[in-house]
């Protein structure tokens, strides 16, 4: 924005003269440094400044110094007697010296002659100044002094006097007023390049619009999410957007207008070939520094979260399934190592039959629990692949549980867990594949038991509830927490991690159960309980008469028959 010499001098408080008010030299002064007003670099408003008071003033040296805040000194950035290359190694001290104390008192000097030199000073002046008389002034910049102004004259026939003092000190107030309004204009394009750097990091894209629809600013992300460059000119909503978002974003800035401060809405579109799922976000920018019925539009890449968010899950399940088994696979191939020198005889000791079916007992327990990781990893990449078939017939499912539950009655009696089994008189068989049925039950029943505190009591109910056959299987034991719940069914993800490391588990059962039900057209729930009460509840499609009749008598073709 272009501001008005006037007004940046009426901020500095410079006094604009008039004819009345001083000498024909003061205003020309003014006449000539007032135009410096406009420029915006700081040096150069110094060169110039310099060259021209020396010119007005009949003087063969003028020097400009400021302060530099960062290392507390006076620096030399302009002197019409010093060659330009030696500037930047003039620098002098603010609290020594009579520069210094010009800067700290805010007052101006006037020096005029050897005497008064030498008073001040302490010692002659330097050969070539042998008449030097000079003038120090203040340079005011925003209120307080920024730096100093410094005439001097070589020859006796340019002695200064009061009203040198008084021109300088104009002089110093219109310097300083255009170094105010240059330094506030870098400071201005610092924070523009900075803002630009801040909304080119975002990780969204921004445009602003304003009243009329056309594009006033984007930032690199929404050149770049829209396939632009930053050398394109881009003026209407359709030349950055595909004509669908383009329409969008007009929807949404005119439901502005109805009082609402955001409206937001997502679409869908297409870049360069390539899918783009965004959410939109339109605001307006009315009252805020002057943008009027500005609209600022923000694109949020969606649909690259969530890649992103799906790739670090997939990283972490990974990391996960690693640990699990690694812990799965290391635990029993330890015991099996450790109970081979058991029964090594070329060790020298006697191996007794109770030791050789202590290590028989081991070695098949574990040898069984690594079968069943490796056929889980199996099963998983079955069931991803879509390759898993099913044998589907009929099947007894009260006596399939009792068996389970036979098989797993050393487990239970370990944990001192009863059995509360009750099955629903109207239930007898159900349409499965046998093998695969067993499966998810023992899983089931399982994880009731590792799962449950001591002394509880299991209960499994069956019942009948068209078109279902329901399976509720419920223990007291380790609460699986809200946040896992929603990804208990998942791979690799089990409720309690540190209770899993000391359970065991390799995390796909669940996974497994699920899917192997619903290839039945079934499905497996966790239902919402209180306390420690856990309950899983499986259904099975309720045959109908014709397809039990049916299935009878596939399995009839089924039996193996013998030759007479």
């Amino acid at each position: 924005m272009v501001r008005k010499s006037s007004e940046i001098l009426r901020e500095n408080n410079v006094l604009i003269p008039s004819e009345s008010l001083g000498s024909e030299r003061y205003l020309a002064l003014f006449r000539e440094l007032t135009p410096l007003i406009g420029s915006t670099d700081p040096e150069e408003i110094c060169v110039r400044a310099g060259e021209l008071i020396a010119r007005l003033l009949g003087v063969e040296a003028c020097s400009l110094m400021l302060v530099d805040g960062a290392e507390g000194d006076l620096r030399l950035v302009a002197a019409t007697h010093i060659a330009p290359e030696h500037w930047p190694r003039v620098r002098t001290a603010l609290d020594e010296g009579i520069l210094g104390e010009v800067v700290r008192a805010d007052q101006a000097v006037l020096i005029v002659g050897a005497a008064e030199f030498r008073r001040i000073f302490g010692r002659a002046p330097e050969a070539r100044y042998r008449t030097p008389s000079c003038v120090i002034v203040p340079l005011p910049i925003q209120g307080r002094p920024g730096g100093v102004i410094n005439v001097a004259h070589p020859t006796e026939d340019r002695l200064f006097h009061q009203r040198d003092v008084e021109l300088l000190r104009a002089a110093a107030g219109l310097i300083g007023a255009a170094l105010a309004n240059a330094f506030q204009h870098q400071e201005t394009l610092k924070l523009q390049q900075n803002l630009e750097d801040i909304f080119s990091s975002l990780h969204v894209g921004i445009v602003t619009v304003d009243e009329n629809g056309r594009i006033r600013h984007t930032n690199q992300r929404a050149r770049r999410m829209f396939g632009h460059t930053s050398r394109e000119c881009l003026a209407e909503l359709e030349d950055l957007l595909p004509e669908e978002v383009a329409s969008l974003c007009r929807r949404l800035i005119e439901q502005l207008g109805s009082g609402q401060e955001m409206v937001q809405e997502p679409v869908r579109t297409t870049v360069n070939a390539q899918p783009l799922k965004l959410e939109v976000t339109v605001s307006s920018l009315s009252g805020i520094a002057g943008q009027g019925n500005d609209a600022l539009v923000l694109f949020h890449d969606i649909g690259q979260e969530e890649e992103v968010r799906r790739l670090r899950e997939s990283e972490k399940m990974k990391r996960g399934f690693l640990a699990i088994i690694s812990h799965e696979l290391r635990t029993p191939i330890s015991v099996i190592n450790g109970s081979l020198p058991m029964i090594d005889v070329n060790g020298g000791r006697e191996v007794t039959n109770e030791t050789l079916s202590q290590v028989h007992r081991l070695l098949r327990k574990n040898s069984q629990r690594l079968c069943d990781v490796v056929n889980a990893i199996l099963d998983v990449t079955e069931i991803e692949s879509g390759t898993l078939q099913l044998s589907l017939r009929q099947v007894d499912l009260p006596s399939m549980i009792e068996d389970i539950l036979a098989v797993q009655a050393e487990s239970a009696s370990l944990k001192r867990v009863t059995w509360d089994v009750r099955f629903d008189s109207n239930l007898s068989r159900v349409i499965a594949d046998k093998r695969r049925l067993r499966q998810v039950l023992t899983e089931m029943v399982a994880n009731a038991i590792k799962f449950s505190h001591s002394d509880q009591k299991i209960s499994i109910l069956t019942r009948v509830q068209p078109p279902w056959v329901e399976i509720d299987i419920s223990n007291r034991g380790v609460r699986i927490e809200p946040e896992c719940r929603r990804t208990i069914f998942e791979k690799f993800q089990q409720g309690d991690q540190s209770t899993t490391r000391v359970a065991g588990g390799c995390g796909l059962g669940l996974f497994l159960a699920r899917n192997i039900l619903q290839l039945h057209g079934g499905s497996i729930e966790l239902l919402e309980t209180e306390g420690d009460l856990t309950t899983f509840r499986i259904r099975l499609p309720l045959p109908t008469d014709e397809e039990i009749s049916a299935h009878e008598m596939t399995d009839a073709h089924r039996q193996p028959t013998c030759a007479t």
